[in-house]
This record gives C-alpha cells, sequence and structure tokens, in this order.
C-alpha cells in the first residue's frame, strides 16, 4: 500500500500487512501473533503493545487519506478487538 505523507514505522507495517484487504476481520490476538513473529521480539506485554500501535495506525492512515481506513470494534471486556479494512467512500 502507497503511503502519501507519513512513512509507516516497521511494526505499523507489519501490522498493515496482517490486516486481510477483502473486508474480513482479524482480532488483536491473531494480530499480536502476526506482530512477535514478524518482529523476533520478546516484550512483556505484546498485546498492549499491537494495540497501542493500531491506534496510531488508525491515526495516520486516516492523516495520509489512504484510500482506506481501518476499522476496529469496540472494547468488549476480555473479548479481543477486531480490525479490518474499509475502502474509503
Amino acid at each position: 500500500m502507497k503511503t502519501k505523507r507519513d512513512n509507516y514505522t516497521p511494526s505499523e507495517a507489519v501490522l498493515l500487512k496482517a490486516i486481510p484487504e477483502n473486508g474480513s476481520k482479524i482480532s488483536s490476538a491473531e494480530l499480536t501473533d502476526e506482530w512477535r513473529r514478524a518482529m523476533k521480539k520478546r516484550i512483556r506485554y505484546p498485546r498492549n503493545a499491537v494495540s497501542g500501535t493500531m491506534r496510531a495506525l488508525i491515526k495516520k492512515v486516516a492523516r495520509n487519506r489512504e484510500d482506506f481506513r481501518i476499522k476496529r470494534t469496540p472494547r468488549g471486556g476480555p473479548y479481543s478487538i477486531e480490525y479490518w479494512i474499509e475502502e474509503r467512500r
């Protein structure tokens, strides 16, 4: 996916690549697994790191005025947050 203004960090690029482009949803747990495999990092709270990176990525995609947007489900207690890509209208 092409960047128009802000460059994506390596973590953001890994997460952006992991989100399916066909509109299907991916959970934060699955994103965390993908991120850990790609980044080869061992940190204490990886889901928190992924969650923060996803929040930053959602804002950056909007700021870059990409042809798509990243959507997420609301926080739901013990349930994972789900992310997906929608085409910008």
